[in-house]
């Protein structure tokens, strides 16, 4: 029976091992000893819980799960993983979805600021934020802002420093990231823009942030969420190609036979044929599952449609496509209340932004990948269903 392996348990690799679980025996290895858990509630519900929750047990069928041990060495040749404590086991296809670590800030004191990336990170930070009277993050990303949230709703004082003039500049347009920052800043955070963390020093038990503008900033605890850095290790190691992360090609493929990759360590080519690598639930989920059909032998090149949420300050964002790209904007609904912004490019629906509105997700999906170029005066109509300015042979 063919046995696939699969090291690492976050989103992608689950997502794999229970498609792959239909073809052979799976093993997934992962560091952490913790059962398998998805991540997105990390920095909203697990750190508003009174008591943090622990991952609960599923029946994984054929799945073996084997976690608190890390993989010391691949060897390619010879179809083998040899694990830490010595163990070798042979597999007939391998599967490399590490993920990474939240990237540390290369200032003074780094070793005092709190990152936010597995179970572990949250249940200290859960701890924390009760015993905090106020809490400095830096980086405006989704992971930062929803952290920001969440410590508003517990009461605590919130600053946010941003090097760049606007919040999550790199996935939305300046009118939503302007909308999001305004209804952070009526909750009662504090914007600290265009600068960033000089260095790190505590006084009397408080933490005195030095910001690049000349600033100090006194606080009880900071998180910084300024990207991520791939774990490749493994990988470069074994002599697989990484460039910012694995290599691979619209199947999973890796530069060595039967070695696969996916989820947010693997640098894949997008629709454009541009290396992308992505960082989203919904890419983790669609990738690993992809990745792992491939594996199985049914070929196929991955051509997602990007698409990820947030839920911050009691409302719910969904972005999908590419709004950045656009060079017209079309609104649906009031701009202060649920709506959705329609992207277009050269006439055609590029992109969305969706704000207490995802019942349009899938018809713009459609809309997008039909190539369409509606109306935009029946696209601004909420009375005109989405559904119905889909092409007819899209739609079927």
């Amino acid at each position: 029976m063919t046995h696939h392996i699969i090291i690492g348990a976050g989103h992608a690799g689950m997502a794999a091992a229970r498609e792959l679980a239909k073809h052979g025996q799976v093993t997934v290895i992962d560091a952490d000893p913790h059962l398998p858990y998805e991540r997105p509630a990390l920095s909203k519900e697990f750190l508003l819980a009174d008591s943090f929750p622990d991952p609960q047990s599923h029946d994984w069928g054929a799945i073996t799960f084997v976690g608190g041990t890390r993989v010391a060495e691949i060897r390619p040749d010879a179809h083998e993983i040899r694990l830490e404590d010595g163990r070798v086991l042979g597999y007939d296809r391998l599967l490399l979805t590490t993920g990474g670590t939240a990237r540390a800030l290369p200032v003074a004191g780094a070793e005092m600021i709190l990152g936010l990336r597995d179970l572990g990170d949250a249940r200290k930070l859960h701890g924390l934020l009760r015993e905090a009277l106020d809490i400095a993050i830096i980086g405006a990303g989704v992971i930062g802002l929803e952290v920001a949230s969440t410590a508003r709703k517990l009461g605590l004082g919130v600053h946010v420093i941003e090097l760049g003039d606007r919040v999550m500049a790199r996935s939305l347009p300046p009118e939503i990231s302007d909308l999001l920052m305004a209804r952070h800043r009526a909750s009662g955070v504090q914007f600290h823009m265009g600068t960033g963390l000089d260095h790190l020093r505590t006084r009397d038990g408080r933490q005195i942030l030095h910001l690049g503008d000349g600033s100090d900033l006194e606080v009880d605890q900071t998180l910084a969420g300024v990207g991520f850095t791939p774990d490749t290790g493994l990988a470069e190691a074994a002599g697989i190609a990484c460039d910012h992360g694995i290599v691979v090609d619209g199947a999973g493929r890796t530069s060595a036979p039967d070695i696969f990759a996916a989820g947010d360590v693997s640098v894949f080519p997008d629709s454009q044929q541009s290396p992308s690598r992505w960082q989203t639930w919904q890419h983790a989920q669609r990738h690993g599952s992809h990745v792992a059909r491939a594996m199985a032998g049914q070929s196929s090149d991955y051509m997602p449609l990007p698409w990820f949420w947030t839920d911050q300050q009691g409302i719910n964002l969904q972005v999908l496509g590419s709004p950045l790209r656009a060079d017209h904007c079309v609104l649906r609904g009031a701009p202060e209340g649920p709506s959705t912004r329609i992207y277009l490019r050269d006439g055609q629906v590029a992109g969305a932004v969706m704000i207490d509105q995802g019942r349009d997700t899938r018809p713009l999906t459609a809309l997008i990948e039909s190539g369409a170029s509606p109306d935009p005066v029946a696209l601004a109509d909420p009375a005109t269903p989405l559904r119905n300015l889909i092409p007819a042979r899209s739609a079927a």
